[in-house]
């Protein structure tokens, strides 16, 4: 289990305990109940789980592969933070982790 910080599209932050997903998104949106379409089912096609994980927090990730980065550089509200909750791992989140969830796209 891992405890994160998250801050929703409407800026409300909440501390949510996380565990027993495979991906951060499957724990953000099946665990948590944060409103992340994953409409893909995780297999980084659709963007639909953009979030933003400051890059100073992003070493504990391995780096995004070259198909995550070129759809994230696709979407309306890409930036150095942006990452795709599908591509990483539950296991590889680190405690006390903040992240934002992306405006819909």
């Amino acid at each position: 289990m891992v405890t994160v910080t998250v801050v929703d599209r409407n800026g409300i932050s909440r501390r949510v305990d996380l565990q027993g997903s495979d991906s951060l998104m499957l724990a953000l949106r099946d665990e948590a109940g944060f409103e992340i379409a994953g409409e893909c089912g995780g297999f980084c096609i659709c963007g639909t789980c953009h979030v933003y994980i400051a890059r100073s927090e992003q070493a504990a990730f391995s780096p995004p592969s070259e198909e995550e980065s070129e759809l994230a550089a696709f979407l309306q509200h890409y930036g150095p933070d942006s990452r795709l909750a599908c591509q990483i791992p539950l296991a590889s989140v680190p405690e006390g982790l903040t992240i934002h969830i992306a405006p819909e796209e």
